[in-house]
């Protein structure tokens, strides 16, 4: 294989590739900076490398305990049932559709699925959905369709919150279609506790997360375009369908 001195391998991130290397992760930097510009993953499929970014890999830590709202995911229990998966055609899995314009507004989708969770888990804190387009790197927030619910992995209900929401999400609708729920609401990719589940991959389940953020204090959700303007089965009955469909 190619040495790279820009683009093709950062050290600290693993070992150099070899002859035999099937998977790498890296980090595309610019010439003549010092920060990291794009993380990557990439896979040895069919005679050539499948090259998937690694999102947000940068996300800014939220801001200290003493900061944030004093609502702890153990206070209160379930309030509200979430709701059913509905029946009828499903959506497809979502592509990755990363982050390219300047548009924090939240988006309609997101704040319907804002308000679905914390209806259910009433005083569990949100992060928050819009950030300014000047602050980290990519981000889906900077387009006003991904959201933060502060559900620290270390507090025993809100990661019994957390896992409540994410089987709600994943469980198979009545013919057997697995992610019914993350299909119908168009979420694109999930990231929690050093952990990332992505629509786009998946078959591969959970994978270790390697961004900066570990997110043992949240959960991120991401959405498609679809799924954030409200335009996928559970808002409008109509099912989305893409380019390639999975």
């Amino acid at each position: 294989m190619q040495a790279f001195r820009f683009g093709g391998y950062i050290p600290p991130l693993g070992p150099a590739p070899g002859p035999a290397t099937t998977r790498v992760n890296g980090v595309v930097v610019c010439r003549g900076v010092t920060y990291a510009f794009m993380g990557f993953e990439a896979r040895w499929t069919t005679g050539g490398w499948r090259v998937i970014d690694v999102p947000a890999v940068d996300e800014p830590a939220h801001g200290t305990a003493s900061s944030r709202p004093n609502r702890s995911a153990a206070a209160v229990p379930l309030a509200a049932a979430l709701p059913p998966s509905g029946s009828g055609p499903l959506d497809d899995l979502a592509p990755y559709q990363p982050q390219t314009t300047c548009s924090p507004p939240a988006k309609p989708g997101v704040v319907g699925f804002q308000r679905i969770v914390l209806a259910s888990f009433p005083n569990t804190p949100s992060f928050g959905i819009s950030r300014a387009c000047s602050v980290g790197g990519r981000s889906e927030h900077k387009e006003g369709r991904a959201w933060d619910w502060g559900v620290a992995a270390t507090d025993p209900r809100g990661r019994g919150a957390a896992g409540a929401v994410l089987r709600w999400l994943f469980r198979a609708e009545p013919t057997g279609r697995r992610w019914a729920m993350v299909r119908r609401l168009g979420v694109m990719y999930i990231i929690y506790n050093r952990r990332i589940w992505a629509s786009y991959r998946a078959e591969e389940g959970w994978r270790p997360y390697v961004g900066t953020n570990p997110h043992t204090d949240h959960i991120h959700f991401s959405f498609s375009w679809a799924g954030a303007r409200k335009q996928t089965s559970y808002w409008d009955g109509t099912p989305v369908r893409y380019a390639s469909p999975t």
